[in-house]
Order: structure tokens, then C-alpha cells, then sequence
């Protein structure tokens, strides 16, 4: 690993690709790659008066240290292809 190679590495890298997703992107992109139902989600609460749990939780992360420090390139630079790769190993695990 790139962090533990270096003599003396930051106390933290914040590890995250380089394109931001929405959680609604993520799981039909899921339901898609897996041939799954797609997913439903309740719109209504937040229009009902009720705070939804992710409320306030639109944060970006920002990779530039981590790139700048230790990484030329990752090797999945987008969570499309990292996910796309990760249902792929899991179908040949499981022998599919």
C-alpha cells in the first residue's frame, strides 16, 4: 500500500473517487448492474413536514491530497467503474 511505503505519512487521507454520486444514482445503477428491481424511494416525507435521515447530508469529498501524495491514478477513477468491478468479482465468487 501507497500510505505505508512512505516514511512518514499525514495522520489521514480521505479516500474517495473523483466523481461524486447521489445515493439515488448509486442504487439504480446497482438494481441495473445486478438485474434487480429498481429501488423506490419515499419522496413524500420530506413534503409530509418530516426531516428525511439524510437530510443536510449533500457533503462532497475531496481527493486532491490523496492524489497529490501517494496516487498517480486510480485504479477505478469513477464509482461506476469501482462498482461495475465489484458486482463482477462477487458474480465470479459465486460461480455466475
Amino acid at each position: 500500500c501507497a500510505a505505508a511505503e512512505r516514511p512518514q505519512p499525514a495522520p489521514l487521507y480521505l479516500v474517495a473517487d473523483d466523481a461524486p454520486v447521489q445515493r439515488r444514482d448509486f442504487y439504480e445503477t446497482l438494481s441495473h448492474l445486478t438485474g434487480s428491481p429498481p429501488p423506490v424511494f419515499d419522496e413524500d416525507a420530506a413534503s409530509e413536514g418530516s426531516r428525511p435521515r439524510s437530510a443536510g447530508l449533500g457533503k462532497r469529498c475531496d481527493n486532491r491530497r490523496l492524489r497529490a501524495e501517494l496516487l498517480d491514478a486510480l485504479e477505478y477513477p469513477t464509482w461506476q467503474e469501482g462498482l461495475r468491478q465489484a458486482v463482477q468479482e462477487l458474480r465470479e465468487q459465486n460461480g455466475q
